[in-house]
């Protein structure tokens, strides 16, 4: 869904299956959507680790949704802003090592 009302979803549940010989990772993940009126939607999604570039959710985890507002138990991870959010900590990592070895030099 790439329409919708953004929200952030809570990883309540997974279950992974291992890579195996094709080298990408199933996941059923459970996950809890709070709206703003306190109303609580629960959704379990098949995703792969591609679809997180290589990351493996776990519980606690913070996904960025977009949901239909007249039907909220309608909601899908928000896969563009997961991978951009991604992009943003790899810089931001990429910055201080880069700052470090400045210090150092």
């Amino acid at each position: 869904m790439r329409e919708g009302l953004p929200g952030e979803a809570i990883v309540v549940g997974v279950r992974t299956w291992p890579s195996g010989t094709i080298g990408i990772s199933r996941h059923t993940v459970q996950l809890r959507l709070t709206l703003d009126d306190a109303t609580v939607v629960e959704r379990k999604l098949f995703m792969t680790s591609k679809d997180l570039s290589g990351a493996t959710p776990e519980v606690g985890d913070r996904l960025p949704v977009r949901y239909d507002a007249s039907e909220p138990a309608r909601f899908d991870v928000d896969f563009d802003a997961v991978r951009a959010a991604q992009e943003r900590e790899e810089a931001r990592l990429d910055a201080e090592a880069l700052q470090r070895a400045e210090q150092k030099g």
